[in-house]
């Protein structure tokens, strides 16, 4: 048995609190009727999965982590939700006549026979957080036991389903009251309010998995019987106003529904696998479209620097990153920035994501034969004072934007190059003379995003002195570093939110001489670091030292910056 005092002892000696902090609490503990261990918590002694951790220890039992760990649908019905509910547990795990269950208590024998009689399993009881418990009962219960019972009411006879989609009156069922296209509501609902940027439907063997992309990791959420798999499917590409009978080639749709009185936008894509369509939905939030050039969090002098290069009235200004590091948003704030009653502003994207008021928003069209290098033709006809190009693909757009920037325009756009000094070596390798890129290039911006720690639970620490001498920090200076711990308001994750980390190079003159000269990426970057650019990682250990991101979460985006 678990007492207080056996619990006591252990978070002393393992280093988790102090004799005071227990006098502290077991007082308040005896005051308020209230608990060891939730007085513990409440006072921020100790994280819920700290506590939970030492807890496995002392009782010998396996400790699951439910913010990480799957459940899967067979198992998640083994048990009723108002059994889960009274004895505050979710079964996690069916692998034949086993069920691996997450309880508060793994050591209540009564209630582990009663589940072991009620599901005819053999029970693998596992210590489960009782807030992480109660979060997965809601979830899985709630809007996926929804999900579930719309599956019941589809039926099973897919085929039929999938036929009746394509004519008008079973379009007009899966659009506005089937059951499935319900489904697809629901699925998309659950991942706005988790703060999702993308939906995963993954076509297995056996199963069609569901996984949510939350600051920009990846995550199962839910799994699906394979019988299921076609008419969600063609519901969705139904939706998105894609060819129902079309399953050899990728497809792109769009849509919009409506959650919470907003407007949600919607970009979907279909690329044909190995079993199955994958179907990929991003979310785009408009919100991110109105962010303010100073809340993007490029500080100092970086950002003084970037102003004075986006103010320009002609040159190439470059967004740099790999695909979902944020340089759409950065384009968009660029944009609000410098778009006046003033100047005529165009641009050519693929596609557009937001729109935005005052600006001439174009998109590209490749069956119609609109790619961005004839739409950039277009746009230099239109008297442009600033041109957005989506993303500089190929050499034909490159040297057009490159004669747009040196004729008195203003041209943005990305490259898809892990640095800033990276995308000179790009343009020239698409063609583009090393005078012309001299002449034209005002800027480069790389960018990747970081999840920022939860105000609620990040923990601070002193980084050790091999920490401090890999980043070349004055080890004479006190430093403290912020970790994560997770905790309900974060999903147990430790981390809620993105933020920018950023190296801005201007082309100053002594780059613009090594460019004509034929310098090295690497020569370049010596330059520029010379000139006062902070790398990635520089400016990413100072959002450490700042609380903002953990050392972690630096090293997994910009570790291999040098």
């Amino acid at each position: 048995m678990l007492t207080d005092k056996n619990l006591e002892k252990r978070l002393i000696q393992d280093g988790k609190i102090s004799a005071r902090q227990v006098d502290q609490a077991r007082k308040q503990s005896s005051e308020t009727g209230v608990s060891l261990e939730e007085t513990l918590l409440q006072l921020g002694y100790i994280s819920e999965t700290e506590l939970i951790t030492v807890r496995g220890k002392l009782l010998g039992v396996h400790v699951i982590d439910l913010s990480v760990f799957p459940i899967a649908e067979d198992a998640a019905t083994a048990i009723p939700e108002s059994l889960a509910r009274e004895y505050n547990l979710i079964p996690v795990l069916k692998a034949q006549n086993k069920l691996t269950v997450a309880m508060v208590d793994p050591l209540d024998v009564e209630t582990i026979e009663n589940i072991e009689r009620l599901s005819g399993c053999r029970i693998e009881p596992m210590l489960g957080s009782k807030k992480g418990i109660q979060q997965a009962i809601e979830t899985y219960y709630g809007v996926f036991g929804k999900i579930k019972a719309l599956f019941s009411e589809a039926g099973r006879d897919h085929q039929e389903f999938e036929q009746n989609l394509i004519n008008k009156k079973g379009l007009e069922v899966a659009q506005i009251e089937g059951p499935i296209a319900q489904i697809i509501h629901l699925i998309i609902i659950q991942a706005v309010n988790t703060g999702a940027s993308d939906i995963h439907l993954e076509p297995l063997e056996q199963r069609l998995r569901i996984r949510f992309r939350v600051d920009g990791v990846l995550q199962e959420v839910f799994s699906v019987e394979k019988i299921h798999q076609a008419a969600l499917t063609s519901s969705a590409k139904i939706m998105c106003s894609m060819d129902i009978a079309e399953k050899r080639i990728p497809q792109d749709g769009r849509f919009r529904i409506l959650v919470h009185d907003r407007n949600i936008d919607l970009r979907a894509s279909t690329f044909p696998a190995m079993h199955g369509e994958k179907f990929v939905i991003r979310i785009l939030d408009k919100e991110s479209a109105n962010v303010e050039l100073t809340q993007l969090g490029i500080g100092g002098e970086q950002f003084k620097k970037l102003k004075e290069v986006i103010h320009q009235p002609h040159g190439i200004f470059l967004v740099t990153g790999p695909t979902g590091s944020g340089k759409t948003t950065t384009l968009y704030s660029v944009l609000k920035e410098v778009n006046t009653p003033l100047v005529n502003v165009i641009t050519m994207e693929d596609p557009v994501e937001f729109d935005l008021d005052t600006v001439n928003q174009g998109q590209v069209n490749v069956k119609a034969g609109l790619t961005f290098a004839k739409g950039l033709r277009a746009i230099m006809r239109q008297d442009p004072d600033i041109v957005m190009i989506g993303e500089i693909r190929d050499s034909e757009t490159a040297e057009i934007a490159t004669q747009a920037a040196l004729t008195g325009h203003l041209v943005l756009s990305t490259l898809h190059t892990n640095s800033a000094p990276g995308a000179i070596a790009r343009l020239t390798e698409m063609g583009v003379e090393p005078f012309l890129v001299a002449s034209s290039l005002a800027g480069a911006l790389a960018q990747r995003l970081v999840r920022r720690l939860c105000a609620n639970c990040k923990k601070s620490y002193t980084p050790p002195t091999e920490v401090l001498d890999h980043f070349e920090l004055d080890k004479e200076i006190k430093y403290t570093f912020f970790k994560a711990v997770g905790c309900r308001e974060c999903g147990r994750v430790g981390y809620k939110g993105r933020a920018g980390i950023y190296e801005f190079m201007s082309a100053t003159d002594e780059v613009r001489s090594m460019i004509v000269a034929g310098s090295s990426t690497s020569d370049l970057r010596k330059q520029a670091i010379k000139d006062g650019m902070l790398t990635l990682q520089m400016d990413g250990i100072q959002k450490v030292i700042s609380g903002v991101t953990s050392i972690e979460e630096v090293m997994r985006v910009a570790g291999g910056d040098e």
